[in-house]
C-alpha cells in the first residue's frame, strides 16, 4: 500500500519505487525473528546498507558499533519486558504464566523476566517452553491451567511497521536527494520520522534502537470488534494500559 501510494504521487526523486528481493537496493525492510535478525545485522555493517526489523528483538542483536540495523516495530525484549512489568504493576496482578518459544527471542525474553518480573514483591511466574516447530499450544495451556494465572503474555505483531519502513526510506530518499544506502541510513540515524497513527515517532540511538517507544498494551476479550474488524472470529481487543517512554537498551558491547 505504501509503494502504491507513493508511486500515486510520483514516486521518489522522479522514478518509481519497487519492492524487490535481489542486490543493489536502497534498503531492506520487514524482517521477522531474531536469529534471521541477528545474522542480517552483522551482514547490514558488512555492505553498509539499511536494513529495518518488523520484529526481532533479541537483545542481542544490535551492539553499540552496529550503524545500519533499525528496530521499527517490536521494541528490544528488555524493553518489551519493562512495558510487561508496569503494566503488571499498575493491574496489580501477581500471578503471570508465560509460553516462550525456545530460541532467541524467547531465551533473551526469559533472562529479563527474570530480572523485571519475578523482582515483583509477591510476584509468581509459571514459565512454559515450547519448540520453535510446535503448532499446537493445548498441552502448554493446560500446564498453567492449574496455575491460573491473571495476565498470558501473547506478543503481536505489527504489519503497520512495514508500511511505516517504505514511508520513513523514501522521505529519507528525497531529503539525501539520492538512493544510496549509506546516505539513507546515516539520515534516518539522525533524523527524526513521524507518521500519522503510529505508536510514537521513528527516531533512533546511534546503534538503531528506538529512542521514543510507548508500547500500547491490549487484552484479548470475548465479543465483536467495532468498525467490523476481523467480523466472526469471535475475540476483540481491549486498551489496557500505555506505558510512558522506554529508555532505549543499551547493548553491552
Amino acid at each position: 500500500m505504501a509503494v502504491e501510494e507513493l508511486n500515486a504521487a510520483g514516486g521518489v526523486l522522479g522514478r518509481p519505487v519497487e519492492l524487490v528481493e535481489r542486490e543493489g537496493i536502497a534498503a531492506a525492510g520487514g524482517m521477522i525473528s531474531s536469529d534471521i535478525g541477528a545474522a542480517l545485522s552483522r551482514e547490514a555493517d558488512t555492505l553498509r546498507g539499511p536494513v529495518f526489523f518488523t520484529r526481532a528483538g533479541a537483545h542481542t542483536i544490535l551492539r553499540r558499533s552496529s550503524r545500519y540495523t533499525f528496530r521499527t516495530g517490536l521494541v528490544a525484549s528488555p524493553m518489551y519486558v519493562q512495558a510487561s512489568a508496569a503494566l503488571l504493576q499498575y493491574a496489580k496482578y501477581t500471578r503471570v504464566g508465560v509460553i516462550i518459544a525456545d530460541y532467541a527471542w524467547g531465551r533473551s525474553y526469559m533472562q529479563w523476566l527474570e530480572r523485571y518480573v519475578r523482582s515483583i514483591p509477591g510476584m509468581q511466574i509459571q514459565i512454559e517452553i515450547a519448540p520453535v516447530t510446535a503448532s499446537d499450544f493445548t498441552p502448554y495451556l493446560r500446564r498453567l491451567l492449574g496455575f491460573n494465572p491473571q495476565f498470558l503474555d501473547v506478543g503481536d505483531d505489527n504489519a503497520f511497521s512495514s508500511y511505516v519502513i517504505v514511508k520513513m526510506v523514501a522521505d529519507a530518499a528525497r531529503r539525501a536527494n539520492t538512493t544510496d544506502p549509506q546516505r539513507i541510513a546515516d539520515l534516518i540515524r539522525r533524523g527524526r520520522f513521524t507518521q500519522p497513527e503510529y505508536g510514537w515517532p521513528l527516531f533512533f540511538t546511534e546503534w538503531g534502537e528506538m529512542r521514543e517507544a510507548r508500547p500500547i498494551l491490549f487484552s484479548i476479550q470475548q465479543g465483536d470488534q467495532l468498525g467490523g474488524i476481523c467480523p466472526g472470529s469471535g475475540w476483540k481487543q481491549k486498551f489496557e494500559f500505555r506505558v510512558q517512554r522506554l529508555e532505549p537498551y543499551v547493548p553491552e558491547e
